[in-house]
């Protein structure tokens, strides 16, 4: 299908978007997501965008486009109000209370919907006529009906709901912690914090390992330790979906490239991608990118350092040889590392497509 040109919304070049971030904050550490607000209406301090990272999986990643039924400045137009940010937390606290009951519903029962009379019960307004007003302002975008004129979240209400909820815990900080690993660029130990909604483990020198953002709330209940595997294992989920030309805030498309790079910290080569929907810009080294690749995880687990029980720096400092090379004809990068007398290769296409991989013995 051709695309409709007015339909068109541009989206920053790599290039570009590297250079302002670069200009901005220097090189990034191995393991990092930057947040690009291309939302031309988005306000961070809105209070139903309490984290940087939920605001744009609002709305599914909705943009200003000329043919778009759903104009963004609309929609989010229609969450301001604190009765219909009441009306959305009141689906969210019913599910609560069905949980903390154990009567959860049979299979054939789902979605769970709940009728006007339900809805409005559990706001703090007397007015019917006001709550209908409020309430038929979300249809569409963030509540839906069922078959029998009942009401449930969509995706975007469910997002919304779980934003709000999460910012509960807005401006909490936890104390940093020391780790039991050693920063591979140093010897230096290494220690985890959670700050301004990000993980960040960095050493003494100020050498990061790994900085990357988690909603606010995921830290209820969770030490340091806890929220540093969560946010390692949401960076593995965030470069698998990347290999599949995916972006984990608005399931848009990405553009990737492998090769050169000025964004991962101490690489020259690295992968970038850009989502030509919202605008994130994605940076990582190919460890990884690669870290939830069967072929990469079985050569490293066949050396015992399997890449899911170890931090992934430690994958650097175990190995016995790293090269990254890129063919000037064909722009293809080949990533070389060996372990135990043993060569793992993969090729990458210029688009960061696996293109293939093989293992040898080191004397091949």
């Amino acid at each position: 299908m051709v695309p409709d040109r007015q339909a068109e919304r541009a989206v920053p070049s790599r290039a570009a978007a590297s250079r302002d971030i670069v200009n901005a904050s220097g090189p990034l550490p191995t393991s990092t997501v930057i947040l690009r607000l291309e939302h031309p209406t988005a306000h961070i301090d809105d209070p139903v965008a309490q984290s940087a990272e939920s605001f744009f999986f609002l709305t599914g990643g909705t943009v200003t486009v000329a043919s778009d039924p759903h104009d963004p400045e609309e929609v989010f137009d229609k969450v301001a109000s604190d009765v219909r940010v009441d009306i959305i937390k009141a689906f969210a606290q019913y599910w609560r209370e069905e949980v903390a009951s154990g009567e959860l519903p049979d299979r054939d029962d789902l979605p769970i919907t709940l009728s006007f009379t339900e809805v409005f019960d559990r706001i703090s307004i007397d007015d019917s006529g006001k709550f209908n007003y409020h309430l038929k302002k979300l249809l569409g975008s963030f509540v839906t009906t069922g078959p029998d004129d009942d009401y449930r979240l969509t995706m975007a209400g469910q997002a919304i709901a779980g934003s709000i909820l999460s910012g509960a815990y807005a401006g909490r900080e936890l104390e940093p912690t020391r780790l039991d690993s050693g920063c591979p660029r140093c010897g230096d130990s290494l220690n985890a914090a959670y700050t301004d909604g990000r993980v960040t483990v960095t050493c003494q020198n100020e050498h990061r390992m790994l900085s990357t953002a988690l909603p606010t709330g995921a830290i209820e209940g969770r030490s340091v330790i806890d929220l540093l595997a969560l946010a390692t294992q949401r960076q593995r989920h965030l470069f698998e979906l990347l290999r599949s030309g995916a972006c984990l805030f608005c399931y848009g498309s990405v553009s990737t490239t492998a090769g050169a790079t000025d964004l991962v910290r101490g690489d020259e080569f690295g992968v970038e991608g850009v989502c030509t929907r919202c605008g994130q810009l994605f940076a990582g080294d190919f460890e990884m990118y690669l870290s939830t690749l069967p072929a990469f995880t079985s050569f490293y687990a066949d050396h015992g350092l399997s890449p899911q029980s170890r931090y992934i720096w430690e994958l650097r400092a175990e190995q016995d040889d790293r090269e990254v090379t890129m063919e000037e004809q064909t722009g293809r990068v080949s990533y070389h590392v060996e372990l135990e007398g043993e060569t793992f290769l993969a090729t990458i296409g210029t688009d960061a497509t696996v293109l293939s991989t093989r293992r040898t013995a080191t004397d091949e």
